[in-house]
């Protein structure tokens, strides 16, 4: 085409593409870069309420991805089905619609409500699909007033929208793949730091029984996880070394593992060492104290013998482990808390439960991923691995030349 015959409105929509191009190429935050595109769409061509949304893979609904003019209430009402309302039915056909006056249309649902009084209103509204190859992923939209009625004007701009829907598809592709490739050495850097870590690895739990390759298994299926665990098992299993290599070998490593013994305090105590107080909360309490929950953010929160601590107490942990918040004594602020839990107990909280000693509220939101750790007994075949290990490793530290256990010894 010839520069002669390019009109304003045309050099208007390439100065318009220039500008989004520039920020979409480079950008690594997706939705940050749509809403500036819909920003900019609404001041340079004065295009309101641009909305982008995106078919939800687990639902199979239509939901807002990103709409800067709608607030959060609104984006919230704005889901639809596939073939609902104008959004839903350019979705499930593929072709663009232009609403001359959604006043008048009543396939036009306005679910958002942020439209206000439509009765009074002379705006259109514009739809074109977002496509990934041949395959439709969602919408964009925008309002659009034309105060001498649709002309060749709606034209233009639904063909402008259909390039920038492009755009904003293969911008949304590429971020996906480097979010993913990101992910993935992410991942295996992880794995990577697991094989060669020597300290607090799973390597440090000794034991090549099968009810040890159980517990192992079940390790690795929860590590990356931020279930709630609850190790079963009598006193001197292991529990603790498991919840350390739960914490470890974890996205939360590099954060802080704290242990709180439960049957070490009493109640009073317990509640302050695991909430915290304010100055003044009770005698004694001449300062601030910061509790363990606090202290663990981020990271990872073990809670020995949980089925020690007193009615009291579960009570407000059980409101830590639904809510995630809590309060220090002497405080009405809730703090809000990221910590992943694991619990130990040599007790059978069942019968507990049944005896009404511990809360069964408390014992299911516990209980979410539990762990038995086998005693000794249970795993003879361990004996003579753990025999060497305890003998490699105090010959090292009292620098004696202990080569093995004699034969009539073992």
């Amino acid at each position: 085409m010839k520069e002669d015959n390019i009109t304003p409105e045309q050099l208007e929509d390439l100065g318009c593409l220039y500008e989004i191009t520039k920020n979409l190429a480079s950008s690594v935050e997706l939705k940050a870069c749509l809403s500036e595109t819909m920003q900019t769409i609404g001041t340079m061509k004065n295009m309101t309420n641009g909305t982008v949304t995106i078919i939800n893979p687990l639902t199979g609904r239509l939901e807002i991805e990103v709409a800067p003019d709608i607030n959060a209430e609104g984006r919230k009402r704005g889901k639809y089905q596939i073939g609902e309302g104008i959004t839903g039915r350019v979705v499930a056909s593929g072709e663009p619609i232009i609403v001359p006056h959604i006043a008048d249309e009543p396939m036009f649902l306005n679910k958002t409500k942020s439209r206000g009084d439509l009765s009074n209103q002379t705006r259109s509204f514009l739809c074109v699909p977002i496509r990934e190859g041949k395959q439709v992923i969602g919408a964009l939209s925008v309002d659009r007033v034309y105060e001498n009625g649709i002309s060749e004007q709606a034209d233009l701009d639904l063909r402008f929208l259909t390039v920038l829907s492009s755009l904003i598809a293969q911008t949304t592709h590429r971020i996906q793949t480097v979010m993913q490739e990101q992910e993935e050495l992410r991942y295996e850097n992880l794995k990577l730091k697991r094989e060669l870590s020597e300290k607090n690895s799973i390597n440090d739990i000794q034991g090549k029984s099968s009810k040890m390759q159980d517990v192992y298994e079940m390790i690795h299926r929860v590590v990356d996880s931020n279930a709630t665990v609850l190790l079963r098992g009598e006193s001197g299993t292991g529990k603790t070394l498991v919840a350390k290599a739960l914490h470890y070998n974890s996205r939360r490593q590099e954060k802080a593992f704290i242990v709180v013994n439960c049957s070490a305090l009493p109640e009073t105590l317990l509640e302050s060492e695991l909430f915290g107080h304010e100055k003044g909360a009770f005698t004694g309490a001449s300062e601030r104290k910061i509790g363990r929950f606090e202290q663990a953010e981020g990271g990872t929160l073990f809670l020995d013998e949980i089925g020690e601590i007193s009615h009291a107490v579960q009570v407000k942990l059980l409101n830590v482990v639904q809510e995630r918040t809590f309060q220090r004594l002497g405080s009405g602020k809730s703090i809000s808390c990221d910590v992943r839990l694991v619990a130990a107990t040599n007790r059978d909280l069942e019968k507990a439960v049944q005896d009404k000693s511990f809360r069964e509220d408390l014992y299911y939101r516990l209980n979410v991923f539990p762990v038995y750790m086998p005693p000794l007994r249970e795993r003879r075949t361990d004996i003579l691995l753990l025999a060497e290990y305890f003998l490699e490793k105090y010959a090292k530290e009292n620098a004696k030349k202990i080569r093995r256990i004699s034969t009539p010894a073992i």
